[in-house]
């Protein structure tokens, strides 16, 4: 019984070796065909639509400060330190731009979008 299945393993890896492709076949693969354009075109319509709801209703987030901080470091812990969200805070705080030193008080809330507005994309 083990030189049959010796012999067997044997010769299928022999036939592996000498028709590589047919491990596909085997598994159950099947090749590929190259899309057309025109099914990219339909397929690429769907993703031109508006965004998920899932996307659209996770746009907004609260960000909460753990502890008495200052402002910079603030959007260093969280990695938010971008433009449109630094403008988000500040404005909420109603504090100049650029003003990293101002403390934060801890246990503060603030609301922010993560996709910035169409006017700020670079």
């Amino acid at each position: 019984m083990e030189r049959a299945i010796s012999f067997l393993l044997v010769s299928l890896a022999l036939f592996l070796l000498l028709q590589p492709e047919s491990a596909f076949w085997i598994a159950g693969f099947r090749h590929l065909k190259t899309p057309d354009s025109e099914e990219l075109d339909r397929l690429s319509k769907q993703h031109d639509s508006l965004p998920t709801p899932f996307f659209t209703e996770r746009n907004a987030l609260e960000v909460k400060v753990p502890h008495a901080m200052r402002l910079d470091k603030f959007l260093r812990l969280y990695q938010i330190d971008l433009p449109h969200i630094r403008k988000h805070i500040t404005r909420q705080l109603g504090i100049e731009l650029h003003q990293d030193s101002y403390r934060l008080k801890g246990k503060e809330r603030f609301t922010i979008e993560l996709t910035p507005p169409e006017d700020e994309e670079p």
